[in-house]
């Protein structure tokens, strides 16, 4: 993102100027390791260009910047939500993106996304159930938020992929059932279809 929002995202986050134009990423991880600060506001410094690279698909460097961000504020929801999702994108990381999204569950069972990350890497690590659980406790905080349609319909085809996966196929063509009956995006009706059919031969 432009110089001109890492500034104006990092103060916002931060609280501090250690922003201060121009600087690119690399000199503005320097700029929040070098902070004279508090280590919270490092860790949040990190935070938001390890976040702004994985936006950018640079996973990579987003992956060293927030595990420094979760090092320096092992507590800290966010950064260990971002930081999981990032590692589900590095295979091979499987085992160790699902503990950090765990823990980021624990930090704060009150986010669904948190819960939809949960989902994403206990489904690359092949844990079906913690998958459907973690997709069940995302839908409940999307129901009660107000969360907009077609959030909603890639949890529950998700979900229902998951069900199928792991051969309850009452469920999986139930969770079917529902989507067809919702509003949901047309490529997300597409699936369900084939759930269903799948499920109910």
């Amino acid at each position: 993102f432009s110089s001109g929002s890492r500034h104006t995202r990092c103060v916002a986050a931060t609280g501090v100027q250690a922003c201060a134009l121009p600087l690119s990423a690399e000199q503005l991880v320097a700029e929040c390791e070098d902070l004279d600060a508090e280590q919270d506001v490092r860790a949040r410094c990190l935070a938001v260009v390890g976040t702004a690279d994985a936006a950018a698909g640079r996973f990579d460097l987003a992956a060293g910047r927030l595990a420094r961000a979760v090092e320096l504020r092992p507590a800290d929801a966010a950064s260990l939500n971002n930081y999981a999702w990032v590692l589900s994108h590095l295979p091979g990381n499987e085992a160790r993106a699902l503990e950090i999204a765990r823990r980021a569950t624990a930090a704060d069972a009150g986010a669904a996304d948190h819960w939809d990350t949960l989902a994403r890497c206990a489904r690359l690590a092949g844990e079906l159930e913690e998958t459907v659980d973690a997709l069940d406790r995302a839908r409940s905080l999307q129901h009660a938020a107000g969360t907009p349609a077609d959030v909603r319909a890639d949890v529950a085809i998700r979900r229902a992929s998951a069900l199928f996966d792991l051969g309850r196929l009452d469920e999986a063509a139930e969770a079917a059932r529902e989507i067809l009956a919702s509003d949901a995006p047309e490529p997300v009706r597409a699936v369900a279809e084939e759930i269903l059919r799948a499920s109910t031969r």
